[in-house]
């Protein structure tokens, strides 16, 4: 990979958090680990938040809200609308034999296995782009991993 590339996504990846800045709360960023997809059928991201931010805003953990990313490539804001959500105990992420983990009823709570991160399945709405003034149009573009 040139330097050249590296310097240009690194620097576009500090002005979309700018602009993400700008525009409102920081609330997550497009997942690394499941691919952005755009096609004839499908135009979803998932978008990973932290677990102190989903504990932080009540709205979160609801389908059809609206947020909003920057997309690190085109520096588009993009209009999206939840549309699913995944939770996880990091306890089962230990253990994958249910046998072997206590029955609901014999457990301790155990508040530290909920400290993870939540993803969003996210569809893509409207793009805009804030920089020059354009008008929104569909969101035909794959959102960038990382973006926040």
């Amino acid at each position: 990979m040139s330097s050249d590339l590296y310097n240009d996504i690194k620097d576009k990846i500090s002005k979309a958090r700018a602009l993400a800045i700008t525009l409102g709360d920081l609330v997550g960023k497009v997942s690394r680990y499941v691919p952005s997809e755009i096609n004839e059928e499908s135009n979803l991201v998932n978008v990973i938040i932290d677990p102190n931010t989903y504990y932080k805003y009540n709205f979160l953990g609801k389908i059809g809200i609206f947020l909003g990313a920057i997309d690190i490539k085109t520096l588009y804001f993009v209009l999206l609308r939840v549309v699913g959500y995944q939770r996880i105990d990091a306890s089962s992420l230990l253990v994958n034999d249910s046998s072997i983990v206590s029955s609901v009823g014999s457990a301790e709570d155990e508040p530290g296995s909920l400290i993870t991160n939540v993803s969003l399945k996210c569809e893509m709405l409207t793009k805009v782009d804030f920089l020059n003034s354009s008008e929104p149009d569909a969101a035909d573009i794959t959102i960038e991993p990382q973006s926040p």
